[in-house]
């Protein structure tokens, strides 16, 4: 799978999870993961940023839960 058919994949996942939560949630990196409502998820990023432990950034989890999406910071 191509780079551009992986981000449209999380794009999509993404705005699966959008529908359900209604919003972006923020949440604090914590090394390869973001805590987000005390819990824990791997993340990818949709935007352009440089993100190091303890930055605050806006995140959707994806429908499955098993991921975040950065969106924002």
């Amino acid at each position: 799978m191509s780079n551009i058919a992986k981000l449209g994949n999380m794009i999509k996942h993404a705005m699966d999870a959008s529908k359900e939560h209604q919003s972006a949630q923020r949440g604090i990196i914590q090394g390869d993961c973001v805590l987000i409502n005390n819990k824990l998820y791997t993340y990818t990023a949709v935007v352009d940023l440089s993100v190091s432990d303890n930055n605050q950034v806006w995140c959707i989890v994806t429908a499955d839960k098993n991921a975040a999406v950065i969106v924002g910071a």
